[in-house]
């Protein structure tokens, strides 16, 4: 409640970044699987707020640059902010399919308000919708670890990982074999 309260307070330029780490927070964390405390009724009420959210900021950047400017926003604290939120809106999606069709329809008014964001802000878009067209898929690679502590060996992270270590290790074995035999 306290977050949805403070996110629903509207943005100010002084509380950006907060609103930007709590909504960051929420699409990482919003899941029944990491606090008993995320029922259904939360998850709406994070999701409604997000969503109010967008809107407000599209809103707001309709108003132009210059105008943003004199408020205090910057720019690309703006498209940050609605980067994360794209994400974390995707992410509640992904763990409660009966969101997808709300948020889709979300996405797809932000991305039509192209002119307003950065390309990279309306890509995002573009690309969790896609992504959320599949929902095993956008489960799987937008779902939060469920476990505390979980580390996933299968992300392509860790695979790059193990490949470096191993080559750092084959570099290793090669010096000493070399120095061996010129040595």
């Amino acid at each position: 409640d306290d977050i949805v309260a403070v996110l629903a307070g509207g943005a100010t330029p002084g509380t950006l970044e907060l609103h930007t780490a709590l909504t960051w927070a929420v699409g990482q964390y919003a899941a029944p699987e990491t606090s008993p405390s995320f029922t259904s009724e939360v998850l709406d009420d994070l999701h409604s707020t997000l969503q109010v959210m967008v809107f407000e900021h599209i809103a707001s950047a309709a108003q132009g640059r210059d105008v943003l400017a004199a408020l205090g926003f910057e720019p690309d604290v703006l498209n940050r902010l609605m980067y994360i939120l794209i994400s974390a809106l995707a992410k509640l999606a992904a763990r409660y399919q009966t969101l997808t069709p709300s948020v889709t329809l979300c996405l797809t008014k932000l991305i039509s308000k192209a002119d307003l964001f950065d390309p990279y802000v309306i890509s995002a878009a573009s690309q969790h919708i896609r992504l959320l067209q599949f929902p095993g898929m956008a489960a799987a690679l937008l779902a939060a670890p469920t476990q505390p502590g979980y580390v996933d060996d299968n992300s392509s992270l860790a695979f790059v990982l193990q490949a470096h270590t191993s080559m750092l290790g084959s570099r290793e074995a090669f010096g000493e074999v070399h120095a061996f035999h010129n040595g």
